[in-house]
């Protein structure tokens, strides 16, 4: 069973890479 931390930090990774992701299409 994962750690409600870890589970946090894997949400926020996911969130900054959409995020990224995002950003690199609109400035491309």
């Amino acid at each position: 069973m994962r750690s409600d931390v870890q589970a946090a930090k894997d949400d926020a990774a996911r969130a900054n890479q959409r995020l990224d992701n995002k950003v690199f299409r609109i400035c491309k």
